[in-house]
């Protein structure tokens, strides 16, 4: 359980540091998307995804409150498919940009947020140390 949550944590740290290091590339990404969403609310997205996916990612690494955190990243995971999806359905030929710049071509990321939110499910299925049954002496 340890490996899949350090997993999951660094994908996220790793997603929220290329992001943060390319904003405009980021939001860029976004406006691909033609999401029924304002430029203003684009930007502040923009602006909040990574710190959100950066905070998830430290929590996960110190499993700090297990039974709030992973179900928000498989949460934001899902998001992320729903996303991809619609987009696929829609026939646009996109780049996610999900780890800064260009990212990946639209299947591929598909494939990948996909895996992300089965394990992300998973991890939420998995008891916390918060829940586990005490050990008895």
């Amino acid at each position: 359980m340890r490996i899949l949550r350090i997993l999951l944590a660094a994908v996220f740290a790793w997603s929220a540091v290329a992001k943060l290091q390319d904003l405009s590339g980021f939001h860029a990404a976004l406006l691909a998307y033609e999401l029924p969403i304002p430029d203003r609310g684009l930007r502040l997205i923009t602006l909040f995804v990574p710190y959100l996916e950066g905070i998830l990612g430290l929590a996960l690494i110190a499993n700090f409150w297990p039974e709030t955190v992973r179900p928000a990243v498989w949460g934001l995971c899902s998001l992320f498919v729903v996303i991809l999806l619609l987009s696929a359905a829609r026939g646009l030929d996109i780049h996610c940009g999900c780890f800064g710049g260009r990212g990946a071509p639209l299947a591929v990321a598909l494939g990948r947020a996909g895996l992300l939110c089965v394990l992300a499910f998973w991890l939420v299925l998995q008891p916390s140390r918060l829940h586990a049954s005490p050990k008895k002496n």
